[in-house]
């Protein structure tokens, strides 16, 4: 099976496709750079690793162009999408069924380990960016030498990287009910994924409306509302939810890396709560962390992409090449 592009002839040099990795076709969007071009000049690069449901590159298209666009279009930005959550026309999507390792989470990690090995040169030093579930797995992607001697900068963004197992973590919760709700009424789900996009567009372009959000989201949410697409999401899901509940913060590999590391904390996300940022500080004084202070949500996509793009570009300057 062969790599796929589809060029856009925009001033951001915008790319996107699918290609081949551990058997699963997985889709790529690049800013300034497409994966297959040349980097002999290139110095360094700006990998983005998604969230646990946001697992679509085209999902964080507004706030990518923004963040390049801040650092004057000199940095290629590319973000990795999740195996399974995104569908090619050319290429088949082997089945969840008999392939769940492949779409896990540690199926992400090993994913986004081989695209690095496969694609970015050695002399590229890379900028890793995670969001939510990205952190844990940018995080991971350190206890391999090879990736962490490639590594500029690595900046957990609303750090998804520990868990608590008593029931106080609302938004475990929340997920574990939708997961319930899934198993024994998932086929309502996926019959609504079949109702055609049109009207789709319309229902999405009516919750927006509602919930003040962005639309910038309509094309990722036509792509992952497919059936085939929902249960390998769900499954990510289920399969993270219970690694989540029960983690553990990593404090020695954090420390071993804290040189590499920047995290910011929401000041109410509901996924990582301040008191994960105290702990992680009476653990690690000196790690480079901070707590946002515009209020910006755990979903960063729906309202606050433009401003998110705004602070990490400021960290990406702060943490480049000289």
């Amino acid at each position: 099976m062969r790599d796929t592009t589809a060029n856009s002839a925009d001033v951001n040099n915008v790319c996107e496709g699918f290609v081949v990795i551990n058997s699963v076709p997985v889709s790529v969007k690049t800013w300034g750079k497409w994966i297959h071009d040349s980097l002999e000049d290139v110095r360094e690069i700006i990998l983005l690793s998604p969230g646990m449901i946001a697992g679509i590159p085209s999902i964080y298209s507004g706030f990518l162009t923004d963040l390049y666009n801040n650092l004057d279009r000199q940095i290629p930005i590319w973000v990795v999408g999740h195996p399974g959550h995104d569908e090619s026309k050319a290429m088949k999507i082997p089945p969840l069924q008999g392939n769940e390792h492949l779409y896990d989470i540690h199926g992400q990690i090993q994913s986004k380990a081989e695209f690095i090995r496969k694609y970015v040169p050695s002399h590229v030093k890379v900028h890793l960016v995670g969001h939510s579930l990205g952190t844990f797995t940018t995080t991971q992607l350190l206890k391999d030498k090879e990736i962490k001697e490639r590594a500029q900068k690595c900046y957990l963004i609303f750090p998804t990287i520990r868990g608590r197992a008593d029931g106080k973590n609302m938004n475990c919760t929340i997920a574990e009910g939708f997961i319930w709700f899934y198993n024994y009424f998932g086929f309502l789900l996926r019959f609504l994924c079949k109702i055609p996009d049109p009207i789709k567009s319309i229902l999405f372009k009516v919750f927006c409306f509602l919930t003040s959000s962005s639309t910038d989201l309509l094309e990722g949410f036509l792509r992952v509302s497919k059936p085939d697409i929902l249960d390998k999401n769900v499954h990510l899901i289920k399969t993270s939810i219970r690694f989540i509940r029960f983690m553990e913060t990593d404090i020695e590999l954090l420390e071993e890396n804290k040189k590499l590391i920047k995290l910011y904390y929401g000041a109410n996300d509901g996924w990582a709560p301040l008191e994960f940022y105290r702990e992680l500080k009476m653990s690690i004084p000196d790690i480079d962390a901070e707590i946002d202070t515009y209020g910006i949500e755990h979903g960063i996509l729906w309202r606050s992409s433009s401003i998110m793009a705004k602070i990490i570009s400021e960290m990406v300057k702060n943490n480049k090449i000289v």
